[in-house]
C-alpha cells in the first residue's frame, strides 16, 4: 500500500500545479493577437469614413478664372469642385449640369477665380 499513495499524491499535485499554472484570457493574447485586432478595427473606421465622406460631396460650378461685371461666360470659364453637403447652403449653389445653361449669359458682378458662380 505504500507504493499507491505516493502515487495518488503525485497525481494530486499535478492537478494542482496544471490548475495553477492556466493562464488568463488577456496573457494568453500575443503581440500579433493584438495587431490583428488594431489592424481590423482601422479598417473598419476608414471604410465608415471613406463610404461616408463620398456620400457627401456635391459637385458645384465654380469660376476658372477671375471675371470682371460683363463678361459672358462660356464652358472654358467655369470649372467643377467637390464639396462637403451643408444642406441648405448647397441648394443655393450652381452645380455643373445647371451651369452648363449659364453658356451665353453676362456676369452683372465681378467674380474671383474659385468663386461659386
Amino acid at each position: 500500500m505504500a507504493l499507491t499513495e505516493p502515487a495518488i499524491a503525485r497525481d494530486d499535485e499535478t492537478q494542482v500545479t496544471a490548475a495553477a499554472t492556466r493562464r488568463s484570457l488577456v496573457s494568453q493574447l500575443s503581440i500579433g493577437h493584438v495587431v490583428m485586432i488594431l489592424a481590423g478595427l482601422v479598417a473598419v473606421l476608414l471604410n465608415l469614413a471613406f463610404l461616408r465622406s463620398s456620400a457627401d460631396l456635391v459637385t458645384i460650378a465654380v469660376a476658372d478664372t477671375a471675371m470682371e461685371a460683363g463678361t459672358v461666360l462660356t464652358a472654358d470659364r467655369i470649372a467643377s469642385v467637390e464639396v462637403g453637403d451643408a444642406g441648405e447652403l448647397v441648394k443655393g449653389l450652381l452645380t455643373d449640369e445647371a451651369a452648363a445653361s449659364l453658356n451665353g449669359s453676362v456676369l452683372a458682378r465681378d467674380i474671383e477665380a474659385g468663386e461659386p458662380i
